[in-house]
This record gives structure tokens, sequence and C-alpha cells, in this order.
């Protein structure tokens, strides 16, 4: 009969998943492990297990207490004729919804390109300043799977984010591209839903492409206690209605077996806490004992979807067994529980347990939003719940989910533990909402790189002629940002400088601005004669003309004394005329043809 079973039900999966491509699943992870947190993520839609039954959400990262166990990405809504297409995925025991790769314009995606993409990407802070110094690019940089990148073959659509040095609208790392990550370390990776047959739900396939970037920070506040996830979730399948995002937490918080949950509707936080006033060791789980800390997931960044942003609509949880507040085993129960209903079809209600047989009562959308040392709200101490292994999932929507729309979001799993916090129905909510609304708040400044705008003066002193007494100096006015050079040094100053160039990186959480300092003595350099090459006028206003009777053209850039690049252009030959928007003063033009580089001086007038 269990073989029978199996079979209609692969059956039902192949014949709801007609289009299938039939990729394998995914079977790559990576682990960021940067910050005070050790969390591992996989490339499907699911992380924080070893896919084998432990969890890997340790924090503090090497005390060996795990505070999830697992996370999910659910997604669901309905055609134009009213039938649900649904993706969800909780720990693949039945199988995977999601699949490697990204979708073609189409909706579809083959085997190779499934093949392709079955990995994380990851790359650091340090691998790109190494990168943007010059000193070296490393194979992560070189293998970012972004737009038009020379060194791997790729689709040819927009994938993994890339700062474009020169506007082109491609990535080249050797054009001094480099990829555009959140972070001390980013992870990146996309899956889709239409590779396979959905083999954990049974759900007809929706022609959903997920990219996904997880990262954190290095820091002194609650951002190392944190782990963040950026979704971009594009439609590529058909117009959907009544669509619902969803995002399944199974928190194991130390010992599984006593913790409570509730949720925070203002900040739309989904919150575990340890349900009695000590965590202790169970079946090889390490308990976090006296004080134990509390879980909180948010969208610090709501889902957006053609400017309109979604609130949390839906928290909802179910027990880890078959009845009809148990476990999913259909597409319509999985859809239910992003829309509050149980698995017969009864809306949540309002009071204790959250269900009525008899489908009485105030319907409710979110399951205890209560403060458990609030007496005379709805929690899971007046609900008088024992603690126990809980699951829960949060929901936005519905929406309009519609062919090529795009829906952006930020994930934060926050982790707060203070000395003086008291567990159960002593437990205060506030710690977490605190916690959470300063990591959207330091996450947010971190990522805004317009702000980003040191103000400096700088000191050059130019070598003599073959020697090496030349120095550069930064004097930063206000917060001064971290600074590295292709000297490999960090300080404001280098000094011993002989004649050449030097690149200096000044960086702020996620953004960078380079500066390259050219040392050659002025006034020596006469590689090309003034019959070569004509300049006039000179002294100017800022628009002049260069004349040169070379027969190909040559390479211009014009330099500021402190040797930062203000223009660059191809000169033709014959005339080309120059326009600079610059301040007078003195700069230098930098001209090369052939393998020969000369400079000359340039004169803005006042």
């Amino acid at each position: 009969m269990k073989k029978i079973y199996l079979l209609l039900t692969l059956i039902t999966s192949i014949q709801l998943n007609s289009n299938a491509q039939y990729c394998s699943p995914p079977s790559s992870s990576q682990e960021l492990e940067i910050n005070n947190v050790r969390a591992l993520v996989h490339n499907g839609g699911d992380m924080f297990w070893d896919l084998l039954g432990t969890p890997r959400y340790e924090v503090p990262k090497g005390s060996g207490i795990n505070a999830l166990f697992a996370a999910g990405l659910w997604l669901g809504g309905l055609d134009s004729n009213d039938s649900l297409h649904l993706a969800a995925i909780r720990y693949r025991y039945n199988g995977n919804d999601f699949y490697p790769g990204p979708l073609n314009n189409s909706g579809t995606v083959d085997s190779n390109t499934c093949d392709l993409f079955n990995r994380v990407f990851a790359v650091t802070q340090d691998e790109i300043i190494l990168h943007l110094v010059g000193d070296s690019t490393a194979t992560s940089i070189l293998e970012w799977p972004a737009k038009g990148n020379p060194n791997i073959s790729l689709p040819n659509q927009d994938l993994a984010p890339f700062i474009d040095v020169n506007g082109d609208g491609l990535y080249n790392p050797d054009h001094g591209d480099y990829p555009k990550i959140k972070g001390v370390r980013s992870v990146w990776w996309v899956f889709n839903d239409a590779g396979n047959i959905h083999s954990e739900t049974g759900g007809e396939a929706i022609g959903v492409e997920v990219q996904v970037m997880a990262y954190s920070y290095s820091t002194n506040d609650v951002l190392d206690n944190t782990t963040l996830f950026d979704y971009k979730v594009i439609n590529k399948g058909e117009n959907l209605h009544e669509f619902y995002l969803g995002q399944f937490v199974d928190p194991d918080l130390g010992n599984a077996s006593d913790d409570f949950i509730g949720c925070d509707t203002v900040q739309g936080i989904g919150i575990a806490y340890n349900g009695d006033s000590y965590d202790e060791d169970n079946s090889g789980a390490l308990g976090y004992g006296s004080n134990p800390p509390v879980m909180g997931v948010s969208a610090i960044n709501k889902p957006i979807l053609n400017n309109v942003s979604y609130s949390l609509s839906h928290f909802m949880y179910y027990n880890n067994n078959s009845t009809v507040m148990g476990t999913p085993n259909s597409p319509m129960q999985y859809y239910g529980y992003m829309k509050s209903l149980w698995k017969d079809n009864t809306h949540l209600k309002l009071g204790g347990s959250g269900f009525n047989a008899n489908n009485t009562g105030t319907n409710a959308n979110f399951i205890f939003p209560g403060e458990p040392n609030d007496p005379n709200s709805w929690n899971e101490c007046t609900a008088n719940n024992t603690p126990y292994d809980r699951r829960f999932v949060m929901s936005y929507g519905p929406m309009n989910f519609n062919l090529f729309d795009t829906i952006t979001y930020t994930m934060a799993y926050v982790y707060s533990r203070e000395s003086s916090n008291l567990a159960g129905c002593n437990q205060s909510f506030e710690s977490i909402k605190t916690a959470t609304a300063e990591v959207k708040q330091l996450s947010d400044s971190l990522a805004d790189c317009s702000n980003f705008n040191p103000q400096f003066d700088t000191t050059v002193v130019y070598p003599t002629t073959n020697g090496s007494d030349g120095s550069i100096s930064f004097d930063f006015q206000g917060d001064a940002p971290n600074i590295y050079w292709s000297t490999s040094t960090n300080t404001p100053s280098i000094d011993n400088l002989s004649n050449n160039s030097y690149t200096a990186v000044l960086y702020s959480g996620n953004c960078f601005q380079t500066y390259t300092f050219n040392l050659w003595p002025v006034g020596v350099d006469n590689l090309f004669s003034d019959k070569q090459i004509q300049i006039s006028p000179n002294p100017n206003n800022g628009s002049f003309n260069i004349k040169h009777d070379f027969e190909e053209p040559i390479n211009g850039i014009i330099y500021s004394l402190s040797g930062q690049e203000i223009y660059k252009a191809t000169i033709l030959s014959g005339v080309e005329e120059i326009n600079l928007n610059v301040g007078a003063g003195t700069y230098i033009l930098q001209m090369e043809y052939n393998g020969s580089i000369g400079h000359r001086k340039l004169v803005v007038a006042p």
C-alpha cells in the first residue's frame, strides 16, 4: 500500500508539472561565519540545517548552541482559472520544489544551466579591496555570475549585482568592475521552481526565479548577531492573483522542546523565546541556560511590488504532528497556512490555541501577538500552552503578481540576549523589537552609498628624479573612512615613494571610492615634442584643443596634481576639443602612444 501511495503521488506531481525541465536538486552550500553567527545556507529555498537532522545556526559562534533549525521560502497564488500554483520547502524529506539556476523569459530552464548554477557564489570585502587597488583579483571576482562576464558561460540576462565602472552594462573585472555586495562577506545564488517536479508539496509550478544575497557584518553592535538576506523574486510564468509570499521558520532555541512563539505586528517580527525560565540541554542539543535569548525574524525592508510595500499580513503556527493543526501535506494546506487557515480550511480564531472545530469565534490573522508578561493579551501563557517544538509561517499578501513582475525585500534574523533577560511568562519583547529596529537603521545606513562622501585634502610630495622621497597624505574632515593602499598599508599617509602609481581605496560599509596618484617628477618628461602634440590655448579656461600628428589615436588622461583622474578620452588624429568642468589650477595631461607615455602641464586660469 505504501508503494502504491508513493507511485500515485509521483504521477500526480509529474502531471502537475508537465513543463518541468528535469534538473537535478540543489546540492551546494556555504557557511556565513564572519561575525558572531555561524549559519549554513543552501542554494535552494531552505537553510540553517545540514540536510541530515542537525541545526546549523550557531550563535554565539563557537558555543555549539543553535538558535534555529531550519527556514524555507513559501510562494503561492491563483491563475486566471483560480487554479493554485505553489512552491514551498521545509526539510526536503519528500523532495524539492526548487532547483538551481535562472529561468529564461519563457519561464523554462535547461539542465546545463541548472548544473552551471548549482553553487553558492561567495565574495568578501577584502577581496574587492585588493581588486580595486590592483593587488590581486580573486577567483570569486573573476567568476562572479554577473551579466556579460567573459570568464564564465552565462545566459545573457541580469543576474548577480555589480558595480559597472565603465558604464557599458556588462561585467568585466579586467575593466575595473566588481561585485556589488553587502556586508563583510556575502554569498549569492539563484534558483527556480520550474526545473523539475514539485516533489516536496505536489504543487503546480509558478515559473518563478529567485535571486538571493545573504550577508553579515562584523561589528560591535546588534549587526554582529544578525544574518541578512536580500530576495529578488521574479515571475516568469503567468499572471497570478491572491499571491502570498511566505517564510517558514523552525526555531530551535537551544533546547527545541521548551520554546514558545509570538509576534510583533507593528514591526512585523516573528519571535521565538524560551517557554520556561531555564533552557536546559536536551537529547544532545545544548541549551542556553539562564537568561536565554530571544530570536526575531523580520522583513526589515518590506516586500515591494510595483512600488507598493506589503507589511506582514499573517503569522501562523503549526505543530509537528498529523492533526488538523499539524504538518501540511497538500498544496492547499501550505497555501492555507499563509492565509491563517488550518488544514481543515477553518480560519485561525482569536484566543486559546487559535483552533475552533466549530469554526465559531472571531477570525484572527496573527497568532499570539501579545507580550508574554501581559496577562490581558493573547499569548502562549494566557493560552495555557505547554512549551514545545514550535514552527511558524510569516506571510505577505495578497498581491497581484503578474508576468515579469519582481518582488524585492530583506529578511533579518536577529538574536538578542541580555544579562537581565527574563524568560517564559515573564518575557518581554522589548529587547527584540529594539534590536530589530537598530538592525534596520544600521543596515540601511551601511547600504546607502549616496551618503558616502568623505571630505579630505591631499598633500602630494613628488619624488626627485630617480629618487624615493615622495609621499601622499589624506587629511580627512569629519569622520574618517577606512583606507587601504596598493602598498598594503591602511594609514592615511604613505611615504618613501618613488616614481610610480599608487592607489587608495576609501571604504565604509558597502561603499568604495578609489583614487589613483601618479607620482612623476613634473617638468622632466619630454617623450613627445611640441611639434608632435600641441595644446592650445594653454593656459585656458577649461576648454582647449589637442592636436597630434600620429597616424593612430592616442590615449589621454587628465589628472589633478594630487593624481586624481578627472578626464579620460581617446584622442583621434587631427584636432580634438576638450571641455573640462574644473576649477582653476595646474593639471597633468598624460598621453600614451605605442607603449610610450608622456606628460604635459595643463593650466586652467581663474
